[in-house]
């Protein structure tokens, strides 16, 4: 349904001149639903909740809270809700009204903080549909279609115009690695970690040959610019780091015949690059045992003898690429540099300043580079003629493989969270920075406080944030490890009942903080050990904590004193002894009343310890996966615990199964609530289900939110993806609070404010004249007659 709607779009922007009044508020509607069309697809209702999660946030003044200029300063005509012109913000407040009116209460997840790629930026498009990282990405040569590899094991083909599935590949038996078309876009060659090459039909998906069926990893795939031959590079490392085969095999694709192997190099290959005119075939190494460190070779492709080698990079060159005009050759490399030689020669000539580079895509003219980097986490673009950055695109997640399209209009990347995105590349405006946790760095850990007034954030940035759970703006900064200390991050984090403390596991050492001051008040030492989990006592007086060392302990809370160690836990017996946790503990929580310790273990296993005693009550079996979070409901009665992909909640009194639910959520909320799921969320695939009142989910949002806490008392989440931390209400029982309007029969005697469905009311019931005068502003008025249904003057 929703992609006619886009063809509409796309119509309506293709007709309408440059210089339309509208065409700007068109333009950031369409890729509003760009970026969320799959998802929308597949929940139809969401289509209003997307556009205000995306376009409210554009230009509405509560947005200027959350940001900080971009690293070149706002345009002249400042930020968008500082701008003139009509208002997305009021369109969709609007909308809002009209929808209510139409269904009232409807449920919807309402976005309290803006998204992490604002409106009017690089414009992109998410593509949805692998069920596991994408690993590989790659254009057909007329731009129509792109092709994607997954660690699903998985191919898909999508068309371009559209940006709709047009086939499924099966058949690889393990990560796809690489993917590529050939020349005239008929065939599409893929290959896998399970060491096999497969050919498919491009248009329909169907297999056409098998080229190898096993052998080792394959890393990269390349046709010949006349598509005559296709180049596989492989290698990997085996248990001794001693290379079980590090060839570049050539395959004839007239006869699926293999016809060349190009041996004796000695290292994985990480890329590979074939000259315009087909004669050389350039490979950069994954590692170097040669002193010179020659990091890429190039080979004569008829021969399979070596042509030169290219010194000066000072680590692993991620990718290779020759210029459309042959005469030169681009590299990235790990040592933060992107260099160009002079193809004939080798001679070096020029090099880009970049972070570490972990991805490299020439556009097709030769002239810009796309380049990612797992340091920065940003896509760097950059113009090679000037030498200089021009644009920085950022991926939502962590990105395996990078590829312009042959017109360059579009760069599309396959990342960590199971999508593709792909950007417009001729668009370079650079959004402004959203205050939070660094761009790249993970958030690992959310709670709120007792209260539900504020949230609690760590990211492997080495930072604690505190955040304003109503407004979802930062409070403050509690600490910074980096810094003071390197590679340090919180990994376990836990609130006082009473809101007035909090504990945090920094490496070989928890912290206990008082929220008020944020002053260190006691320190725990734990050498050679990190916590798993922490519990504080009802009374706050003491802290459980789970550590890597397989045991259980006690400490008082005030003075970091230790009182207990649970020896059930692994201080005495080893592993499969009599009373020991196999493989370690992973979470822990305790009961209300501090009698029991819930742990969870890496063999599956939930176990129930009485504190006083120090000894096992029961175990608690069902889940097949590796266990996460584990909470006991308030009344203390039952325990609920999470894995990957199923929750389960267990009777603390006998020990029975109560029910099992489907998906990845919060273990507290589905303690609490095991007969109605109130104020819960599970997590499907890519997606995040809000249940409110019964087991069927509310309301959709479309990203998979992990880790995610639920507010103690409202119909609110907090959820984290990569950096970025998502404040949610449950609109219908949690609606907007759109702008108060007063209204007056004379302009001096004014009553309000009043809510616009308030004022809706006072005029359907008589109370108010058609006549009255309303205004949002109090300056400027508007008769009451003028209000038609509920849509409101754009005063």
């Amino acid at each position: 349904m929703i992609f006619p709607v886009l063809q509409d779009f796309a119509a309506a922007l293709a007709a309408m001149p440059s210089q339309h009044p509208r065409r700007r508020i068109v333009a950031l509607l369409d890729e509003a639903i760009r970026r969320d069309m799959h998802f929308i697809d597949r929940h139809p209702t969401t289509l209003f909740q997307c556009l205000w999660n995306s376009c409210w946030w554009y230009d509405c003044p509560e947005a200027a809270k959350h940001y900080e200029p971009p690293a070149r300063g706002w345009p002249a005509s400042g930020p968008p809700w500082d701008q003139t012109g009509q208002k997305l913000f009021r369109m969709l407040e609007r909308c809002y009204l009209d929808k209510e009116q139409a269904t009232p209460a409807f449920p919807w997840a309402r976005s309290l903080r803006p998204p992490p790629i604002p409106l009017g930026c690089a414009r992109h498009i998410l593509l949805l549909g692998h069920e596991d990282f994408v690993e590989a990405v790659a254009f057909s040569s007329d731009g129509s279609r792109l092709a994607t590899g997954s660690a699903d094991q998985t191919i898909r083909i999508w068309d371009t115009e559209s940006w709709t599935t047009l086939a499924v590949c099966r058949g690889h038996e393990s990560i796809v690695t690489s993917v590529v078309f050939a020349p005239d876009g008929k065939r599409l060659a893929s290959g896998s970690w399970d060491g096999s090459v497969r050919i498919w039909d491009a248009k329909t998906g169907a297999e056409l040959a098998i080229l190898r069926k096993n052998g080792p990893r394959v890393k990269c795939l390349r046709y010949s610019p006349d598509g005559r031959l296709l180049a596989c590079g492989s290698g990997e490392f085996d248990a001794d780091y001693r290379h079980a085969d590090e060839a570049i095999h050539l395959w004839d694709m007239g006869t699926d015949s293999e016809v060349r192997v190009i041996t004796g190099i000695g290292k994985p290959i990480n890329d590979l690059a074939w000259s315009p005119d087909g004669r050389h075939l350039a490979a950069s190494y994954d590692f170097m045992y040669d002193e010179d460190r020659e990091w890429v070779l190039v080979w004569d492709a008829a021969t399979g003898s070596r042509v030169m080698g290219l010194k000066g990079h000072n680590n692993i060159v991620m990718g290779v690429a020759y210029k459309p005009d042959g005469r030169h050759l681009v590299t990235g490399a790990a040592d933060g540099s992107v260099r160009i030689w002079d193809a004939q020669t080798g001679a070096f000539q020029a090099e880009l300043g970049m972070h570490a580079v972990s991805h490299l895509s020439l556009s097709p003219d030769g002239r810009r580079v796309a380049v990612h980097s797992h340091n920065s986490g940003t896509i760097q673009l950059s113009d090679l003629d000037k030498k200089e950055s021009h644009a920085t695109l950022y991926p939502p997640a962590r990105v395996h493989a990078l590829a312009y399209s042959p017109n360059g209009c579009w760069i599309a990347a396959g990342c960590d969270n199971q999508s593709v995105v792909v950007w417009d590349a001729q668009t370079s405006g650079e959004p402004p920075v959203l205050i939070g946790h660094a761009h790249n760095e993970r958030v690992l850990l959310l709670c709120y406080t007792p209260n539900g007034q504020r949230v609690l954030s760590s990211g492997v940035d080495g930072q604690l944030r505190e955040w304003c759970a109503e407004s979802g703006t930062t409070v403050d900064v509690i600490v910074d490890l980096m810094a003071h200390y390197t590679g340090k991050s919180i990994r376990a984090l836990v609130c006082s009942p009473d809101g007035k403390r909090l504990a945090g596991d920094v490496g070989e050492s928890i912290w206990v903080w008082d929220l008020a001051t944020n002053k260190r008040l006691a320190e725990m030492d734990c050498p050679e050990c990190s916590a798993w989990g922490l519990a504080f006592t009802s009374d706050t007086k003491r802290l459980v904590t789970a550590l890597s060392d397989k045991t259980i302990r006690i400490w008082d809370a005030n003075t970091g004193a230790q009182l207990t160690v649970l020896p059930q836990h692994g201080d005495g017996p080893e592993d499969g002894a009599e009373g020991a946790l196999p493989g370690g503990i992973t979470s822990i929580a305790i009961s209300p009343d501090a009698k029991l310790i819930a742990s969870t273990t890496h063999d599956h296993t939930v176990w129930l310890l009485n504190v006083e005693t120090r000894k096992e009550v029961r175990q608690l079996a069902g889940h097949q996966q590796d266990l996460g979070e584990i909470a006991f409901s308030l009344d203390g009665q039952r325990v609920a615990c999470r894995s990957a992909n199923s929750m389960i909640v267990w009777d603390v009194e006998t020990g029975q199964r109560l029910g099992v639910v489907k998906g990845r959520g919060n273990a507290q909320a589905l303690a609490n609530s095991i007969t109605t799921f109130a104020r819960s969320t599970l997590v499907y695939g890519t997606e995040t289900a809000i249940i409110q009142a019964t087991s069927e989910p509310a309301a959709w949002f479309p990203v998979a939110l992990e880790p995610i806490v639920c507010h103690p008392s409202r119909p609110r989440f907090t959820g984290a993806a990569a950096n970025h931390v998502y404040f949610l209400s449950l609109g219908g029982a949690d609606g907007p609070a759109i702008e108060s309007w007063f209204y007056s029969l004379d302009r001096r005697q004014i009553s309000g404010p009043v809510t616009p469905v308030e004022l809706r009311q006072l005029l359907e019931s008589g109370n108010l004249p058609r006549d009255a005068l309303v205004s949002r502003d109090r300056h400027k008025w508007y008769p009451a007659s003028r209000i038609r249904g509920i849509r409101w003057p754009d005063g």
